[in-house]
């Protein structure tokens, strides 16, 4: 028994010493570590770890329903060339002459320009990454008036139904005016869109339906004088013609195409400024043709 006790007792001075060694290792080989990264800081060579990358931001979504209202400013380019050749021929349809008069008078181009407003809605479709396409209605009020007016003098010979050894002119006077008021428009898009975070350009083509007011008068005279070819012969009497007509008509449907472009920036998630440039080409009405280029500039709501 005694014998045990020494030999245990002998025991714990050394597991003492073998557990006091290891903590001893430990505390140097982490002094160590700490030594060797502190040069390495003060060596510049170290380099810590990446910081975590932040979330990126939630893409703007273009798509869906959108609508708004817009301020505008318009000019017109009114043609109104031969707007007179249908009146001037059934005026004379039965005289001698009539093939002359008829594209006498060729009126005189006129520009109007005029504020308006307007408003739109569509649909935006997307169809691929950051591209939309879209169908949209677009009203514009536009009221722009313009006017023309022409007179041409000439005197026309012609021996048609003359006697032998006479020849007669027709000493002609024109005259006529003409106007065209565009109440308003609206136009039917096909929209492509480019999206760019918060900007938004876009191309668009499409079809327009107009209202319209115009008048169109005219009037033919002339005075008859005969030249004889002996001057002791004695001249023709000198017949006189004088006729007139009117051709007006208002809230005339009218039809065209159009084509623009335009940009659309985000102010809010939902809303948006648009500003964009029109081209608007419309058929001839009555012989009248006119076109507009416009400035637009809106604020919309996406839904």
């Amino acid at each position: 028994m005694t014998r045990r006790r020494t030999d245990n007792q002998r025991a714990l001075p050394r597991a003492a010493l073998v557990l006091a060694l290891v903590l001893c290792g430990a505390g140097v080989a982490r002094a160590a570590d700490v030594s060797t990264l502190d040069d390495e800081i003060l060596r510049g060579s170290y380099v810590p770890p990446p910081s975590p990358l932040p979330a990126p931001a939630p893409r703007l979504d273009w798509g869906g329903f959108y609508f708004g209202g817009q301020l505008g400013y318009s000019s017109a380019t009114v043609s109104y060339g031969d707007s007179l050749n249908g009146i001037s021929e059934d005026l004379t349809r039965n005289l001698a002459i009539g093939s002359d008069i008829a594209s006498l008078v060729t009126l005189p181009n006129d520009a109007t320009h005029h504020t308006g407003f307007g408003g739109f809605v569509g649909y935006n479709f997307p169809v691929a990454e950051d591209l939309y396409l879209s169908a949209e209605l677009n009203y514009a009020m536009v009221n722009l008036t313009s006017s023309s007016t022409g007179t041409t003098g000439v005197s026309i010979p012609n021996d048609t139904g003359v006697p032998a050894g006479h020849h007669l002119f027709y000493d002609t006077t024109v005259d006529g005016n003409a106007s065209l008021r565009i109440k308003d428009y609206a136009t039917l898009r096909l929209r492509a869109a480019w999206a760019a975070e918060q900007f938004l350009p876009y191309v668009f083509v499409g079809g327009v339906v107009g209202r319209a007011d115009y008048s169109v008068s005219g009037r033919v005279r002339f005075d008859t004088r005969d030249v004889p070819d002996d001057p002791a012969t004695t001249p023709l009497p000198s017949a006189s013609f004088d006729q007139s007509r009117t051709d007006a008509k208002t809230d005339v449907i009218a039809y065209g195409a159009t084509a623009g472009l335009g940009l659309e920036v985000a102010l809010l998630p939902n809303v948006f400024l648009r500003a964009e440039w029109e081209y608007v080409y419309f058929a001839p009405i009555h012989d009248i043709q006119a076109s507009i280029n416009s400035g637009h500039v809106g604020l919309g709501l996406r839904l």
